[in-house]
């Protein structure tokens, strides 16, 4: 345990990522408890498997102490494989990576964002490992988050944790979830009007995105090109247009967040990676994750939206790595590893797996959620589209435009950008 526990460590200066990257943060050391021997009359025989592991991460340093963990657990049964694993700032990873990668001296395994996955497909700096996934892993996986590696019959990487956007509710003031849409912008508008000047939701891409959903259409359709009609469209800028009703709104900005916080809304939408700070805002006690209203009475209701953390191969790794490193990822997704990183004390983490719930009852409710989810839009010119959209969001939101006029300025500008790019990127 303490030649890995030094492996790992060693691997978080500066000498583990060179030039390429600010010094990584110091990680935390995890706590070596102490192993007694079971009985055993002859030894268990040595683990074949052999190689060098890599693993570059940009979690939280709880998350990542909880990875380090498993790590441990890892080389006790493989001791013939070498692990290490380095910590990046979130906005230093994805810079670090690729010149990495191409100078040789990069990781076997990437954990990042499923939006990462089209580009560096197409930019040579990934495995698509479609080839080695197995039933029994699709099974184990909820089927929902296999469509956070699938990119254009390519499957990119494995997805390792859950992310997305839920709906928040402080329970002293509102003691019971909204119905419908109506009455949760009624509600809402109820509160803000103590504090008129403070924003109340915010309408970024994350959330607005996935309501095409209710409206009957989606941001792309599989192999590109725009996923929803006139119809849909312009039902889903009005749907965006009725969220003024609440209050003061916002694009892509933590404004809500601390209105929510500060006990001055109701209701509040956000990420789940909102949880720890909110949780140690307002109190576990005082919180739900609420299911998603309804349009209407008996109509469809809005959705969150879902993506994933995924695990990434490196290009040109050795046969013997990549064996290893497949070995590792195959057990962060399993029923087993997933348990260990969602059930850690104090741990945040939404798992993957079918069988697994986090320990905590709001992560409990945030995962459920989330099966029920939209899944985000995967492209590597994902912003061809969201960009738009987001602007003709605000058009008619902040500035009374008519739907119908903001959807085809939006659409034309999608087109016209993918005639000069191939589809889906």
């Amino acid at each position: 345990m303490l030649v890995l526990v030094a492996a790992v460590l060693s691997a978080c200066s500066p000498d583990a990522v060179g030039a390429l990257a600010t010094p990584t943060t110091t990680l935390p050391v995890p706590t070596a408890r102490p192993v007694t021997p079971a009985p055993s009359q002859t030894a268990e025989p040595l683990s074949p498997l052999q190689g060098t592991v890599s693993v570059w991460t940009a979690w939280e340093a709880d998350r990542v102490a909880d990875l380090s963990d498993l790590l441990e657990s890892f080389h006790r049964q493989h001791p013939r494989v070498q692990i290490s694993l380095s910590y990046f700032r979130p906005e230093e990873l994805l810079e670090a990576y690729g010149p990495a990668v191409r100078d040789g001296v990069g990781p076997t395994v990437l954990i990042g964002p499923s939006a990462w996955g089209p580009s560096l497909l197409r930019q040579g700096l990934i495995v698509d490992i479609a080839s080695r996934v197995l039933p029994a892993q699709r099974d184990a996986v909820h089927t929902l988050l296999w469509s956070q590696v699938s990119d254009a019959g390519a499957v990119v990487g494995l997805p390792v944790r859950t992310r997305g956007t839920v709906l928040y509710r402080n329970r002293n003031l509102a003691a019971q979830p909204a119905a419908t849409l109506q009455d949760l912008l009624a509600r809402a508008a109820e509160t803000s009007s103590r504090f008129a000047a403070e924003p109340v939701f915010d309408l970024g891409f994350e959330f607005s995105g996935a309501q095409l959903t209710p409206c009957g259409g989606t941001v792309l359709r599989a192999g590109g090109g725009l996923g929803f009609d006139q119809a849909a469209g312009v039902c889903w800028l009005a749907l965006m247009a009725r969220f003024r009703q609440a209050g003061p709104l916002v694009f892509n900005s933590s404004l809500d967040r601390v209105t929510f916080m500060t006990g001055h809304s109701s209701w509040l939408i956000d990420t789940t990676d909102a949880l720890p700070v909110i949780v140690a805002a307002l109190g576990a006690d005082n919180l739900s994750i609420d299911a998603w209203p309804a349009l209407d009475e008996a109509g469809i209701p809005l959705s969150g939206t879902v993506w994933t953390d995924n695990a990434y191969f490196a290009v040109g790794t050795l046969a013997s790595d990549l064996e290893a490193s497949w070995a590792l990822v195959n057990l962060m997704i399993s029923p087993e590893g997933q348990e260990r990183l969602a059930q850690a004390d104090g741990s945040w983490f939404l798992p993957v797996a079918r069988t697994v719930q986090p320990l905590d009852p709001l992560g409990i409710q945030a995962a459920s959620v989330l099966t029920e989810a939209t899944a985000m839009p995967l492209a590597a010119n994902i912003d061809t589209y969201i960009l738009p959209l987001e602007r003709a969001v605000v058009a008619v939101v902040a500035r009374a435009e008519d739907p119908a006029v903001a959807l085809r300025r939006a659409t034309e500008l999608i087109r016209n950008e993918l005639t000069q790019s191939p589809p889906g990127g």
